[in-house]
């Protein structure tokens, strides 16, 4: 039973903050939308009709979702508190904020749970999470928002949003909610009368009963922040009328104040706007849940009751207005510029679907072999038509050029000068001007080249069950329309029930218009394209995108003047590329389950992977549909690249035999021979010093033209053209991040 809320004005941040407040403001009297001006309790209940849910984690499986959030680091100590994973775990359908003593050093007395979702929140959200706090009192409960993306320097992302704090009040049994936000920006420089640090901020305490579980919740605005509890909105504030981006305080100018770091932190403002807080929209904000052991003398820390201790969150659920969403294809498009004809003839397994296994043997004196195998033992062909490549222009931003009709009607001419049947639209098309009629443009330029269209599209913008996914369906006749030929979804992160009755019902709707799919941020796959041979691939693996992702943290660092991080990974800042190990590892690993869209191909960000084994991974790791992470006009036009864009062109996406060649070992050597028809390839990827002989056994009789590629040394390929037979062995010296890849033609 959850005790009505009783509402209390507090000082701005505990007792602290008070000092700060040297002159007041007077408060701009904008009303609130509602009609409510007052800014605590009374006011509204929290309505979401017409909002749709953008994201959720229930917490109901087994495990965290590491995909979706990030741990602190655990050398960040504060308060004697080390919170890494090891705090955080998934419990009986819900996340336990685990608090425990250790003792470990000094400095480290305990650990505690924090972790914060790795996509940065956008504004005009209403946010809420479900919890209760750990029954102990002197441990903060924390649901609230900060900046988590470098640089946090002194003049930006130093924002925080407090929805609740939460501790327990000894001297009434209740829960005391601090309900705040803060510029932390002044802290370093700003002095309260008494010559202490404070940083500028506004804020109310709620009691709330303890024992219960509450929903705490906030409209994130553009220009103004509600929050509410167990749906009843506790306090309001708004942004100046004259600065839209300044959120008022009111506490007034710090006495002390260093003109220069002033001016450093509110920019084009100046030195007028102390009463705001400067910048606020432009921070990307983050939304986490903490614990911390942190006593004072009305919640005093008892080691004994905090030890064990936890944080219990039943969920996070973000919503958004329908009306702020981007306008869906029903109102752009409510009528499809030609008729969508289904076709009810596809083969598809409603009921008792069809999966396969896959077998991997070795007799005696003979290659490993890997084959696909029914139920039953019969052995599987080839279930998807064999497709060709697709160019792709997210990776590289293709010369500033990314997502402008200019560009991407550049790279649909690259692939039809590649031979590749498609081409990829990815995420920022719907921003276009006039997107839909920009689309259907597109798609009819891309088939007077004779190459087809993807594009992209995020999983929860169709994710609405409602009428057999009405929305979903709509969206697909609309693509249809236009001339699309597949879509690309995205950041379903995760596999529970939830998203794999979505991809089962994209790839059913999909199918009964032709269109094919490509899954990315997903599981891996489990037969899936057996009854829908329209997914031609699906990511569920960690690509060449790393690549990306660390380039551009590498860049932001070396920007904001700051070391890159020495940990080899972080979820979010990677501060690695992908390493030789994983290529020579995934062929035997992910790769068995089925196709991996592992964009591969990176020449320009190639990390500490030589050229012939960038080449090598478009051979190794299977995709019907092959998308290059490579800038198109970067691999045309430079000279070193021109052996491997020769190969590239005819490169087989689909294979009838697959050979795997005894020196392979897993992460150490990756060695396959394959067939497509009459040709066969062989392509290596090393992470180690490699020194063998390789028979050429599996081309079996006859003379054979040999094309090989290899690495030269730099930056560039090394190439041998001869006549071989299969009695013949070719040499295979490799050093660490090599590879080789050859051809072999009658």
């Amino acid at each position: 039973m959850k005790l009505k809320a009783l509402l209390l004005i507090a000082a701005l941040h505990f007792a602290a903050l008070a000092s700060c407040a040297g002159e007041t403001a007077e408060r701009p009297g904008a009303s609130a939308p509602d009609g409510n001006s007052g800014d605590t309790g009374g006011g509204t209940t929290i309505d979401l009709t017409g909002y749709r849910l953008i994201f959720a984690d229930e917490f109901d499986g087994r495990r965290m979702n590491w995909d979706l959030w990030a741990a602190d680091d655990p050398n960040n100590i504060k308060n004697e508190t080390s919170r890494g994973p090891e705090a955080v775990e998934v419990r009986d359908g819900e996340l336990r904020l685990n608090v425990r003593r250790v003792d470990r050093s000094e400095k480290v007395k305990w650990i505690a749970g924090y972790v914060y979702l790795k996509e940065p929140l956008e504004n005009n959200v209403y946010i809420e999470c479900r919890f209760r706090s750990g029954q102990c009192s002197g441990v903060n409960n924390a649901f609230w928002l900060a900046c988590k993306t470098p640089p946090n320097t002194t003049w930006c992302n130093k924002y925080e949003v407090d929805i609740v704090e939460a501790r327990k009040d000894v001297r009434t049994g209740l829960g005391n909610g601090h309900l705040a936000y803060h510029d932390w920006k002044t802290y370093p420089y700003a002095l309260d009368k008494n010559g202490n640090k404070c940083d500028i901020a506004a804020g109310i305490s709620v009691k709330h009963s303890f024992e219960d579980y509450h929903i705490w919740g906030l409209w994130y605005g553009e220009n103004e922040m509600i929050y509410y509890l167990d749906g009843q909105e506790m306090w309001r504030r708004k942004t100046s009328t004259s600065y839209p981006d300044q959120y008022y305080t009111g506490v007034g100018k710090a006495p002390v104040w260093n003109p220069l770091e002033e001016q450093r932190a509110y920019g084009k403002y100046g030195q007028e706007d102390w009463n705001y807080q400067a910048g606020y929209n432009g921070d990307l904000m983050h939304v986490i849940l903490a614990n911390i052991p942190w006593g004072s003398t009305w919640s005093p820390l008892v080691e004994e009751e905090a030890d064990g201790s936890w944080m219990a969150v039943d969920y996070v659920r973000i919503y958004k207005p329908e009306s702020l969403l981007d306008p869906t294809p029903e109102t752009d498009l409510p009528h499809p510029a030609t008729e969508v004809e289904l076709d009810r003839t596809y083969s598809l397994a409603e009921e008792g679907c069809s999966y396969f296994s896959t077998e991997i043997t070795r007799k005696a004196g003979e290659e490993l072999t890997l084959t696909f195998v029914e139920a039953d033992g019969s052995a599987v062909g080839k279930v998807i038509v064999d497709t060709e490549g697709s160019l792709w222009s997210w990776w590289s931003g293709i010369d500033g050029r990314y997502m402008t009709v200019e560009g991407e009607r550049a790279v649909i001419d690259a692939a039809a000068g590649m031979g590749y049947e498609y081409s990829t639209l990815d995420e920022g098309w719907e921003s276009l001007p006039d997107k839909w009629a920009t689309l259907r443009e597109l798609a009819g330029y891309a088939a007077g080249k004779e190459v087809g269209l993807f594009v992209w599209r995020h999983w929860e913008r169709l994710n609405d069950p409602a009428d057999d996914y009405a929305e979903m369906r709509h969206f697909l006749d609309s693509v249809v329309a236009c001339g699309v030929r597949g879509v690309k979804v995205d950041f379903m992160n995760g596999e529970g029930l939830r998203q794999i009755r979505f991809t089962t019902a994209l790839l059913r709707h999909a199918a009964q218009r032709r269109l094919l799919v490509n899954f990315h941020g997903c599981q891996k796959p489990s037969g899936e394209s057996r009854t829908y041979p329209n997914e031609l691939t699906r990511e569920g693996v960690r690509g060449m995108e790393l690549n990306r992702i660390t380039a551009h943290y590498r860049s932001r660092m070396q920007a904001a003047g700051r070391p890159v991080d020495p940990r080899a990974s972080r979820p979010g800042d990677e501060n690695r590329n992908i390493p030789a190990c994983h290529n020579a590892a995934l062929p035997f690993t992910r790769c068995v389950t089925g196709p991996a869209d592992y964009t591969p191909v990176a020449f320009s960000m190639p990390g500490d992977v030589r050229p012939a084994q960038q080449l090598a991974c478009a051979c190794l790791i299977g995709s019907p549909l092959m998308t290059l992470a490579e800038n198109p006009f970067y691999l045309l036009r430079e000279e070193r690249l021109q052996p491997a864009v020769e190969f590239l062109r005819t490169l087989p996406v689909c294979w009838d035999e697959t050979v795997v060649l005894p020196q392979s070992r897993i992460g150490r050597l990756a060695l396959l021979a394959r067939r497509s028809g009459e040709t066969w390839y062989l392509a290596a990827a090393a992470a180690e010093e490699i020194r063998e002989s390789v028979s050429l056994g599996f081309l079996g009789p006859g003379v054979w033209t040999m094309t090989k590629l290899g690495d030269d040394g730099s930056d560039g390929f090394s190439r041998e053209v001869r006549r071989i037979t299969g009695r013949d062995t070719l040499p295979l010296i490799l050093a660490p991040g090599e590879g080789l890849v050859a051809r072999f033609e009658r």
